[in-house]
C-alpha cells in the first residue's frame, strides 16, 4: 500500500483559495512532482501524469486537487451551518450600482 502525505505548507489555507485554472495547473504540478519523487522517476523520461499514477497505484479521482476541493466544500458547508458573520458574508449580495461601459483613455472619471 502506498500513501501520499502532503505537507501542511501545500494545501494550508486551501478552503480559502480561489480555485483558478493557473492554481490547479500548479496543484497537479506539485503532486506529479512528488509522486515521480517517490518513485525515482526524472522529469527527462518524459512520463505522462497518468503513467506516474498508474505506476503508483493511484486512482485517478484521489488527486490532490480533489483533495483540495473537499476541503473547500467542507469549510463551505460548516460556515452555511454557524449563524455568524462568515455566513452572512458568503450569502450577502453586493447591493448599489457600478458605472457601465470602458474607462476613458484617463481613466475613470
Amino acid at each position: 500500500m502506498r500513501a501520499l502525505i502532503i505537507p501542511m505548507s501545500v494545501t494550508y489555507g486551501s478552503e480559502t483559495w480561489t480555485m483558478t485554472k493557473k492554481m490547479g495547473k500548479k496543484i497537479n504540478a506539485c503532486e506529479m512532482w512528488i509522486w515521480m519523487k517517490m518513485q525515482r522517476i526524472s522529469w527527462t523520461e518524459k512520463r505522462t501524469n497518468d503513467w506516474v499514477r498508474m505506476a503508483a497505484g493511484i486512482e485517478k479521482d484521489e488527486t490532490l486537487q480533489q483533495t483540495v476541493l473537499r476541503a473547500k466544500f467542507r469549510f463551505f458547508g460548516h460556515v452555511m451551518r454557524s449563524d455568524g458573520l462568515g455566513k452572512e458574508m458568503m450569502l450577502a449580495c453586493g447591493e448599489g450600482s457600478r458605472k457601465q461601459g470602458r474607462p476613458r483613455k484617463g481613466g475613470w472619471t
